[in-house]
């Protein structure tokens, strides 16, 4: 049956574990900073499950995922409201973004799996700034279920490639974490990874 099913029941019959897979810690103190710190160079407002906004353009959102490029899916800002006609519907919400508030006259979209040193990571992989350094699993992990969820294809195959290498060394509850969370995303090739990295060392 191969380790998968193993450490299925692994984690049925640790609940003190399992719970916590999916959830995410307070973060340690974030200060945003450029380019998503500065409301000149943005259009849209993202906001981290911490609460703390991100300063980014629709148009790099766009082009790096299908589930951002329709325009019609994202609330416009102040100026795009006033170029439309006055009787065309406001969008407020879809299945996908709650646009909750609007900030600096901008939009906000509230990204709630994401904690804001997740939020980070995950957009410098699509800006062209230097990449993040991606060496804490819980980020990482962090990263790679938000570019799962949004289909981020160079922002995955950059967080898979971190998780592998942090998946080398990681502790046996870490590496069940990380196949528990893949799997439940329907990332079948992170999870045999994650499964294979369990077999390294027993769980105490």
């Amino acid at each position: 049956a191969g380790p998968w099913s193993h450490l299925d029941l692994i984690i049925a019959i640790m609940p003190e574990h399992s719970a916590a897979f999916g959830t995410s810690l307070p973060s340690p103190a974030f200060v945003v900073k450029e380019p998503f710190d500065d409301p000149s160079i943005g259009d849209i407002i993202l906001r981290s499950s911490d609460g703390l906004d991100f300063y980014v353009f629709k148009n790099i959102l766009m082009l790096a995922s299908p589930i951002f490029s329709d325009m019609a899916a994202l609330p416009p800002s102040d100026m795009e409201k006033r170029e439309m006609s006055e009787s065309a519907p406001e969008m407020s919400s879809n299945n996908t973004f709650t646009y909750n508030d609007t900030m600096d006259r901008l939009p906000v979209i509230t990204m709630y799996e994401s904690s804001a040193n997740v939020l980070d990571a995950l957009l410098r992989t699509l800006y062209p700034t230097a990449l993040p350094v991606l060496n804490t699993f819980d980020t990482v992990l962090g990263v790679a279920v938000a570019a799962n969820k949004y289909e981020m294809d160079r922002a995955s195959s950059i967080a898979h490639q971190a998780l592998c290498t942090i998946l080398e060394t990681a502790s046996p509850t870490q590496a069940l974490e990380a196949y528990a969370t893949a799997k439940s995303h329907n990332m079948k090739d992170l999870a045999r990874k994650a499964a294979l990295a369990t077999l390294r060392t027993p769980l105490e």
